[in-house]
């Protein structure tokens, strides 16, 4: 093996060669010396696809010959600035990562999607060392991708670099606390950032405490989801006042965690300051008649909201209550979920009057 990496133009020389016979023993050959020694051998990789740049036929063969999925990989280059590997590529090995950053063209892409791919940590570290290359990059979807704490650690500090970056979607990686602190200091200059997806990662009260402060200058940020998480009173007391500068922000998802009344108390006084909110998410957590009596004043000023969503929680007579009694008109309403609390027949039907009063014929309240 060390004979094969000894020189950095014999990979191509020996591997690419157009007269291979053997391109699966040659792949795996390949990919036993780059788990060894990954750095040298991505190197080596990006030495040879140099050679042929110019070539757009050879460039191609040599992609096929080393990478498992090379057609894919060639094909998706071939679309020119985005590659969505995700639906294309049953596994998206290592030398596939160390073939795709070593592309000339990577400096042109704007958008990139794993999703659904397993990368390894020998992949992350790849990536991690070419993401400052990717100087135009607009959209990356790293979701269902099970990089977990240690892959998050290991991509963190490259983030920095990605300034045009709109899209991050990590979804569903197991990020946790850990992650998230090594992230979020990464964030806070990526001012063209438009969409946060960090939805089904364990990120608890640590880790939205820690990300608060590094995405309050990002005001154009349009849409926040941290659902299906483990965040609870103290981290959204921690989080809230750092969203009143994010005056363009349309969506703030929060459902499926551990939000009770103290955290709603905690955040409704930031919410007016959100003037551009459209879909507010807080179903299943455990809000109760405390937190809606201290919400209700607040929901006239939200005249932007389109989508509200507090079903599932344990809200009483008292808190549907002085929402009756709070409620105005909101011309963008279209739904009100307050279905599966605790409320009585009686109270539900006040509700329902309420609305109709007001003439909000298009508004959906749910209630059963």
């Amino acid at each position: 093996m060390n004979k094969i990496v000894h020189s950095p133009y014999t990979l191509f020389l020996v591997l690419f060669s157009s007269l291979l016979t053997s391109c699966n023993s040659k792949q795996q050959e390949l990919q036993q010396i780059i788990q060894q020694d990954p750095i040298q051998t991505t190197q080596q990789i990006g030495l040879a696809m140099q050679e042929v740049a110019g070539n757009e036929t050879a460039l191609n063969q040599l992609i096929k010959q080393v990478a498992p999925n090379g057609k894919v990989i060639s094909e998706q280059l071939a679309n020119g600035s985005s590659y969505d590997f995700s639906p294309r590529c049953s596994t998206f090995t290592d030398l596939d990562m160390a073939v795709f950053v070593s592309h000339p063209r990577l400096e042109l892409i704007t958008q990139i999607s794993f999703l659904n791919q397993k990368l390894s940590p020998t992949s992350l570290g790849i990536l991690a060392l070419h993401l400052k290359r990717l100087v135009k990059l607009e959209r990356f979807w790293l979701c269902e991708t099970r990089i977990g704490n240690d892959g998050t650690e290991t991509l963190a500090p490259s983030f920095k670099d990605l300034t045009k970056l709109q899209i991050l979607d990590c979804m569903s990686n197991e990020i946790g606390d850990l992650g998230i602190k090594a992230l979020a200091p990464n964030l806070k200059d990526l001012k063209q950032l438009q969409t946060l997806e960090f939805g089904h990662n364990q990120i608890g009260n640590d880790g939205l405490a820690t990300l608060g402060p590094h995405i309050e200058d990002l005001t154009n940020l349009k849409f926040i989801f941290l659902n299906h998480n483990q965040i609870g009173n103290d981290g959204i007391a921690a989080f809230a006042p750092h969203l009143k500068k994010l005056k363009k922000l349309e969506s703030l998802i929060l459902d499926n965690n551990r939000i009770g009344n103290a955290g709603l108390q905690a955040l409704t006084p930031y919410l007016h300051e959100l003037v551009s909110l459209r879909h507010l998410h807080l179903d299943h957590n455990y809000i109760g008649d405390e937190g809606m009596i201290a919400f209700a004043p607040y929901l006239p000023k939200l005249t932007n909201l389109s989508v509200v969503q507090l079903n599932d929680n344990q809200v009483g007579d008292p808190g549907i209550q002085a929402l009756t009694s709070h409620f105005q008109k909101l011309p963008m309403l279209f739904t009100l979920n307050l279905s599966k609390n605790q409320m009585t027949t009686t109270v539900k039907q006040q509700l329902e009057d309420k609305v109709k009063a007001l003439g909000m014929r298009d508004c959906r309240v749910y209630v059963d």
